[in-house]
């Protein structure tokens, strides 16, 4: 399959353009990347006492004080929004640092002018992005796209190619089609394709647009009808999660795939049964439940296996089934409970 003209042209212009804030640090306020670093762990530190605390409102399982128990924290001020964008589609959590990208494509943080590039350098980050690829690899078989067949693959929220090039080898006849809210993150990951396949990226390559909100060259056929779609380390972020992955259905054949991978929520609700009776019987989302960072971005402490089964389904999906990765994440220290990341695929309906 051969890239149409207007989807050639936005390669083309994302390729050619100079990304926003990819000069060498210091950044243009003169913060250096360390200090910038240094704040965002403080901010990351805030984060995760908020999340914890308020699973320790919910459940038994935790011990020693109360939230009410710790002292206020302040929050360092921050050089600027840029910071707290998202970080690779397939990293995040954008909770941790928030960086990569925002969501128009989820939500209220995301932008087209996002860039994330120092966190890349993060070792963890580096590792995680590794044990997604591993995850997809090991479970290529098992994700229902057809691996004999010229299959099409939305690769949403894409960031720097992490989904698609690990599964490049794996589908020989798959064309994978990137979409990023940010051009930063299209240029990264067309540079990515070129570096896998050449100058030629007809198996591989990516455009700026966000679903929520879908250009004019979302509506040609190039970008619907796929054999599946899969969206990694982003549905936490999103408002939303049953609509968004309605939306990712709605772009997704009848019978084709849909896939997420995304944190496993790592407390007394892991199983469901709490998130059921919090949430009621239509399992509907409590904004309050998510965790503010102090730039604005919200997001999800993870989702249960119940959750993501309820959501797929809930979208349009059938034949939900979750896989927990296991391996740990070394995330650090300060990011208590984002450990655990599982798969999930399903059927579209």
């Amino acid at each position: 399959m051969r890239m149409q003209a207007s989807t050639r042209q936005h390669v083309a212009q994302v390729t050619a353009a100079k990304s926003p804030r990819t000069r060498t640090m210091p950044l243009d306020n003169g913060v250096s990347e360390q200090h910038v670093l240094n704040n965002e762990v403080a901010e990351l530190k805030v984060a995760a006492s908020e999340v914890a605390g308020r699973r320790q409102d919910r459940s038994n399982d935790f011990k020693g004080a109360t939230p009410a128990a710790h002292p206020p924290r302040r929050l360092l001020p921050l050089p600027g929004p840029d910071f707290y964008l998202r970080l690779p589609s397939c990293v995040a959590p954008k909770a941790a640092f928030e960086s990569m990208g925002s969501n128009a494509h989820t939500d209220d943080h995301d932008h087209v002018h996002s860039n994330p590039g120092p966190m890349y350098q993060m070792e963890w980050v580096q590792k995680l992005i590794r044990q997604i690829q591993h995850c997809l690899q090991t479970n290529s078989a098992w994700l229902g796209i057809d691996q004999s067949k010229r299959q099409r693959v939305l690769d949403y929220a894409c960031g720097n190619g992490t989904v698609s090039s690990a599964l490049l080898t794996a589908f020989p006849e798959a064309v994978f089609q990137g979409l990023d809210i940010a051009t930063s993150q299209v240029q990264r990951f067309n540079n990515e394709a070129t570096k896998l396949l050449g100058e030629s990226q007809d198996r591989m390559f990516a455009i700026q647009g966000d679903l929520n909100d879908p250009q004019p060259v979302l509506s040609e056929p190039e970008w619907s009808e796929f054999d599946a779609a899969i969206i990694s380390m982003a549905l936490h972020h999103v408002k939303d999660p049953v609509g968004f992955l309605m939306r990712l259905r709605q772009r997704v054949k009848r019978g084709g795939a849909l896939v997420v991978v995304d944190w496993l929520q790592q407390s007394s609700t892991t199983d469901g049964s709490h998130a059921a009776e919090h949430r009621g019987g239509d399992h509907k989302y409590d904004a309050a439940d998510m965790t503010k960072l102090s730039q604005g971005p919200k997001i999800w402490p993870g989702f249960s296996i119940h959750d993501i089964h309820a959501d797929m389904t809930a979208a349009g999906c059938t034949d939900v089934d979750v896989k927990e990765y296991p391996e740990p994440i070394d995330a650090p220290e300060q990011m208590h409970g984002y450990n655990r990341m599982f798969i999930a695929k399903a059927t579209v309906l």
